[in-house]
C-alpha cells in the first residue's frame, strides 16, 4: 500500500499489514498513523513517484492502533493521540513530585535549624536542631511513601494498557 508523511508529504510503499500502525517519517522525523493513500481525498497531495520510498522507519515501541475512532488530525494529538503512554508520564511525574518533596524537605528543615541557631525558635540550639532534623525526616518519608501511589497508579495503568493491547491482536 501506498502511505504519505502529513507533514512533509514524502511518500512510502509498505505492506498492507502496517497499515495504521505508528510510523515514523524518515525525512522530517514526524510520526504518524500510516494510511492508504487511496483512503484519501484526492488532490491532497500531489503526486511525486520519484520520491517514494520502499519502507519507512518503524518505532520499536510502536503498537497498532485499537481504537474505532481518529484523533490524527486533533490539535491537541500531533503524531498521535494525547494520551498515548500517560502510564509511563505519571510515573515520571510521580518521580519528579518526590524529588521536589525531597529536596523541600531538607530546606524545610536547614531553615528550623537556622531559626533555632539564631532566634532561638524551637527552644533554642538544640531544639532548633532537632525540630529541622525531625522535619527533614518526616517530609522526606512523606513525599518519598506519597510518590509510591502515584508511581504505582501509573504502573497499573502500563501493564493495563499492555494487557489491552496484547488482547485485541
Amino acid at each position: 500500500m501506498k502511505t504519505r508523511c502529513p507533514s512533509c508529504n514524502a511518500a512510502y510503499e509498505i505492506e498492507d499489514q502496517y497499515a495504521g500502525e505508528l510510523v515514523k517519517c524518515e525525512k522530517c522525523k514526524e510520526e504518524f498513523y500510516a494510511m492508504r493513500e487511496d483512503a484519501k481525498p484526492k488532490n491532497q497531495y500531489p503526486t511525486d513517484e520519484k520520491n517514494v520510498n520502499k519502507k519507512p522507519a518503524f518505532r520499536e515501541d510502536a503498537k497498532p492502533k485499537t481504537n474505532n475512532y481518529s484523533m490524527k488530525n486533533s490539535p491537541t494529538s500531533k503524531g498521535g493521540f494525547m494520551y498515548n503512554n500517560i502510564g509511563h508520564k505519571i510515573k515520571f511525574l510521580a518521580q519528579l513530585i518526590a524529588w521536589i518533596g525531597i529536596i523541600g524537605s531538607i530546606i524545610h528543615g536547614l531553615v528550623w535549624i537556622v531559626l533555632g541557631i539564631f532566634s532561638g525558635m524551637g527552644g533554642g540550639v538544640v531544639g532548633g536542631f532537632l525540630i529541622g532534623i525531625g522535619v527533614m525526616i518526616g517530609s522526606f518519608l512523606v513525599s518519598w511513601i506519597s510518590s509510591w501511589f502515584m508511581y504505582g497508579y501509573g504502573e497499573l495503568i502500563e501493564k493495563t494498557t499492555e494487557i489491552a493491547r496484547n488482547t485485541t491482536k
